[in-house]
């Protein structure tokens, strides 16, 4: 699993394309107003109202979608999501380096272990808005299909860069994982993985019984109740 780790085709033609012309007459205002804490100063986009019918539909649109990605499951074995914000940046807007709060939402706050970007704009309808994130003493830019996500940790540095032309559409959100520690999501992430590819390439095995186990043993000692 990568800093970043870019899945494609998340979000369905079927249900991007309505997404996309609704977004296109959809009210916006100042983005800054949902960031918290130094996050607020460097933030230049336009979030769509929140609780408008449009943001709720496409909120539950986006989490059934993510429910039904197996590669994202396997990626972020996620606890709870937050509910998904919508952004435009237009051209000159950007969003400085930051990092995620560790924690959001009102009442019980999730933790944030991972943060999702969902794209919702082709990459040649406009330029800049590189997603960009700093680990590790690497920078790794992203600018992926309409209908990918891209999921990273939450704790990272990261950026937007400005667009120069045309308008950059995403969907965002946060998520607490069952297992809190990235290096454990790693090693049950490359076993799942395995795992599927033994099931594919070889039906049932006395090994990928052997694994399956160990993948089940793992689960019950690092997963937080």
């Amino acid at each position: 699993m990568d800093s970043i780790h870019v899945i494609g085709d998340v979000l369905p033609a079927s249900v991007l394309e309505p997404l996309q012309r609704g977004l296109e007459q959809a009210e916006f205002v100042a983005g800054d107003i949902s960031a918290g804490g130094n996050a607020a100063s460097v933030k230049h986009n336009l979030q769509l109202v929140h609780g408008s019918a449009l943001a709720r539909t496409a909120a539950q649109q986006v989490l059934r979608a993510l429910a039904a990605c197996a590669e994202f499951n396997r990626v972020a074995r996620p606890r709870s999501i937050l509910p998904p914000l919508f952004a435009r940046y237009d051209v000159g807007m950007s969003y400085g380096a930051h990092r995620d709060n560790p924690l959001m939402g009102r009442g019980s706050p999730l933790r944030t272990d991972l943060s999702l970007t969902l794209f919702l704009s082709s990459p040649e309808s406009y330029e800049g808005g590189e997603l960009v994130l700093y680990s590790g003493g690497e920078r790794r830019s992203v600018k992926a299909a309409a209908g990918s996500v891209a999921v990273y940790q939450a704790g990272c540095r990261h950026e937007v860069l400005p667009v120069t032309a045309g308008q950059r559409l995403v969907c965002v959100t946060w998520i607490e994982s069952l297992v809190a520690d990235a290096a454990q999501r790693r090693v049950l992430y490359d076993l799942s993985t395995a795992l599927s590819e033994l099931s594919s390439a070889d039906g049932s095995t006395s090994a990928r019984d052997r694994l399956e186990m160990c993948e089940d043993a793992l689960l019950r000692m690092w997963v937080r109740t």
